[in-house]
């Protein structure tokens, strides 16, 4: 009888005859790194957009003054990358990064931050 290694850390693989991993461990490290390796650019864009949307929570929740208004200077300062976003409204320079919205005052000096809601579509600008 041939012997069968895992497709992961290559050990003798005991048991079923059609099994190809030792355990659960190896086989979700072989199937992550599969999955890494076909789209490291949409990995990196995810992370960027994911990073954009925490950033602007928590201006939001814990910096913005009662209109949702915060330092353009203050959320450059902690990494805010402003060419990463989900979509824009077409008549209007709001941008979205999934559920939070992002306005730029016309100085570029004051970033407006609202919450929209993703089950109506209706954002809460006003």
């Amino acid at each position: 009888m041939e012997k069968k290694y895992c497709l992961e850390c290559e050990e003798i693989l005991r048991g079923r005859t059609d099994k190809k991993f030792c355990g659960d461990s190896c086989r979700s490290a072989f199937h992550n790194r599969m999955k890494n390796a076909k789209n490291p650019m949409m990995r990196l864009i995810d992370s960027r957009l994911k990073k954009n949307r925490q950033i602007l929570d928590y201006f939001l929740n814990n910096v913005a003054d009662d209109n949702g208004r915060v330092s353009l200077t203050a959320i450059r300062r902690v990494g805010f990358a402003f060419d990463y976003f989900t979509h824009k409204e077409d008549d209007s320079a709001i941008y979205y990064c999934y559920d939070l919205g992002y306005l730029i005052d016309p100085e570029q000096k004051i970033i407006e931050i609202k919450q929209t809601s993703i089950d109506t579509g209706v954002d809460l600008f006003l």
